[in-house]
Formats: C-alpha cells, structure tokens, sequence
C-alpha cells in the first residue's frame, strides 16, 4: 500500500505531506502512522505531523540534558580520581560510565539521590537512541527518561521534567505517550 492512502486528509495536505516525506522520508513517517493506527486515532496530517514533532522535541530537549550529564560524570572523575579532563574528554559516554563504575559505591553516592549503577544502564539506552536521532516515542522511552531523571542533580531536575512536559505543549497527542511526568 502507498503511504498516501493512509492519510486520511492527504489531497487537502498534499503539498505538506510531499515536502516532509522527500525530506524525512516515508519509513519514519510509516512508523508515525502505525502508531496513531494501534491508537485508533485518525490517521490525520496533523495527527502525524504532531506526533513527529513531538518526538523531536524530546530528543532536543534529552540531548541537552544528556550532554550536560556528561560533563557532569567527567568533573567527578576529575574530582574523585585526578583524572585530566582533556583525556577524559576524548573518551566515550560508555568509557566514562565503566570509570565510575570502578569507583567505590559511597564515593559514587557522594553525587547522586539513587544507586547510580541502577540507572545509569537505562540512561545509556536512551543516550544511544537520543545520539542516533532514533524514534524515542517507538520504544518504551518513559522509564529510561524517568530514570535520568533521578540520576541527575537535584538543582537540574525541576527544569528537565518542566522541559520534558512542554514537549507536548500546543500539539495534539495523547495522554498514553505524552504524560511521562505527572505533577
């Protein structure tokens, strides 16, 4: 079946629907219709469309605070280790999550709320989809964004779950994929 018969508005919206299957393709846009399809909401431009940017969003908004979250784990090797920043600056997210590994658990707890071997694996899901540019929504993203969520510092958490919230703001999506935080 052509992805255009899917849209149920696609004569109204063709010019749109052209301009972004050229330039995003239809394989992504594929995914965004079977989503709202399970959903049994109407396989609108604009449902799409919303959806799509939506999950852009979030990736912006995660990659921001990932980015951030790395710096962070590096000041602590700096910190606790005498490690050199400038080495530890060519090294991977995955390099420097085994460094903090190796740390003793109550030198690691000096710097976050929860165990961080616990969720630092989720983070390194979410990090790896977020740095991909991959479909976050797809996936069951909510428990890996909660989960950095309590690995992060206290003075960062109110704006990264205020951030995350406002991804949805003045688009339509359902409650089931965009509520990840209540408050």
């Amino acid at each position: 079946m052509n992805i255009r018969d899917l849209f149920v508005d696609y004569e109204e919206n063709k010019e749109e629907i052209e301009k972004w299957l050229s330039v995003k393709g239809e394989s992504k846009y594929l995914l965004y219709l079977k989503m709202i399809e399970e959903l049994k909401i109407k396989t609108s431009w604009e449902n799409v469309s919303h959806l799509y940017k939506y999950d852009k969003r979030l990736l912006f908004n995660l990659f921001k605070y990932i980015s951030f979250f790395e710096e962070y784990l590096r000041v602590i090797l700096v910190n606790e280790l005498n490690l050199n920043l400038k080495k530890l600056e060519r090294k991977c997210f995955g390099s420097l999550v085994r460094e903090l590994k190796s740390m003793p658990t109550e030198r690691i707890n000096n710097y976050f709320e929860i165990n961080f071997c616990n969720n630092i694996d989720l983070l390194s899901a979410l990090r790896n989809r977020v740095c991909h540019s991959k479909i976050i929504i797809i996936e069951k993203y909510k428990k890996e964004i909660v989960a950095f969520y309590d690995l992060l510092p206290t003075k960062y958490k109110e704006n990264y779950k205020k951030d995350i919230n406002n991804c949805s703001k003045k688009l339509t999506i359902p409650k089931t994929i965009s509520q990840i935080f209540l408050d």
